[in-house]
């Protein structure tokens, strides 16, 4: 099993949303053999793409516990812990915030910053947390800058 996680849809605009989900697909399409997780995100992004494009019979949902009493983080540190057992976890991030963003805006990513990992060329998300646990585990972990604007050459 691969685990695709990453960004939500607001840290993308159009075109690094269209980028994004070039690099989802190319992703389940060179692991034919491989269930590919998600964490279920209500926020459209990364974790949409993946069920979205994911054949069902290959999706393995994963989404937060809703039910527990915990807020933040701790809602979603159950689910992230089993994302990180996968083989391979992805993780797909925008290289800057939109400048309609309108959350909170973080100057580096402090989960790559505690890997040692470049921190600040990728928007902070708690994929990252997951790919740093699935590290710590054995599991490799792999990510996907997506550019947010087109860069002409």
């Amino acid at each position: 099993m691969i685990t695709v996680v990453g960004n939500g849809r607001d840290k993308f605009t159009e075109y690094g949303y269209q980028k994004a989900t070039e690099a989802v697909k190319s992703i389940i399409d060179s692991n034919p053999n491989e269930e590919i997780a998600s964490g279920d995100s209500p926020m459209k992004g990364i974790d949409y793409l993946a069920k979205t494009l994911t054949p069902p019979e290959r999706y393995m949902n994963r989404p937060p516990n809703y039910a527990t009493c915990n807020v933040g983080f701790e809602r979603f540190r159950e689910r992230n812990l089993q994302l990180a057992e996968s083989r391979i976890v992805y993780v797909i991030v925008s290289d800057n915030y939109p400048p309609e963003y309108k959350g909170e805006r973080f100057l580096y990513c402090y989960h790559c910053l505690k890997m040692n990992r470049n921190a600040s060329n990728h928007c902070k998300s708690g994929a990252c947390w997951t790919a740093m646990m699935a590290i710590e585990k054995g599991n490799k972990a792999i990510w996907i800058i997506i550019p947010n604007k087109e860069v002409k050459i």
